[in-house]
């Protein structure tokens, strides 16, 4: 079943090369994608969920491993007070620009922290490992820049300090450091 999500907060993006769990590749694009917890999108995301689970799985669908998440109870930045689903895709997918331009990895446009709007599609199998409740990742389309996670980048102002002018130095070299050859490294 297919659901348009708006603007909603990308995570953990591996949008133009598969992503990779201990140096090997999953063999597919993902995405996370944040909700918060009082918008509308979250109900109609259960709405499809109940719906795949109980056409695909029958009684019992609830005991499916679902794709929606509590963000609440993940330590990572943003996740607070937001629901997340997590979509996949093995083949490549269209990621376009407000006005539907193609976008490239070069554009560096789309990237963790911003706003986007994605299509994915809920989808359910019952196979040897369980009964599970999956997103595939269709499309984006970027909606606004958003302050990446993490990415609070020291500022060279709050190490240093400024040397103003260097006419007093008789040598633009690196002092040498003193090191003690007995320290263990």
């Amino acid at each position: 079943m297919k659901v348009i999500l708006k603007n909603v907060r990308l995570s953990f993006p591996s949008l133009w090369n598969h992503s990779e769990y201990a140096g090997e590749s999953s063999g597919k694009y993902e995405a996370t994608f944040l909700i918060p917890e009082d918008s509308p999108q979250i109900q109609e995301l259960k709405k499809a969920i109940k719906a795949v689970g109980e056409e695909k799985l029958g009684d019992g669908w609830q005991k499916a491993k679902i794709c929606l998440k509590d963000g609440n109870d993940k330590s990572y930045e943003g996740y607070s007070g937001h629901r997340y689903i997590k979509c996949t895709n093995k083949n490549r997918f269209d990621i376009v620009d407000r006005d539907l331009h193609p976008i490239t990895e070069a554009d560096m446009l789309v990237k963790a922290g911003d706003y986007v709007n994605a299509s994915i599609t809920i989808w359910a199998i019952n196979g040897k490992w369980g009964k599970f409740i999956q997103a595939q990742l269709n499309s984006i389309q970027y909606v606004k820049e958003g302050e990446a996670f993490g990415s609070s980048t020291p500022r060279a102002s709050d190490d240093f300090a400024a040397l103003g002018d260097d006419s007093g130095m008789t040598s633009k070299a690196t002092p040498d450091l003193a090191i003690d050859d007995d320290m263990d490294f």
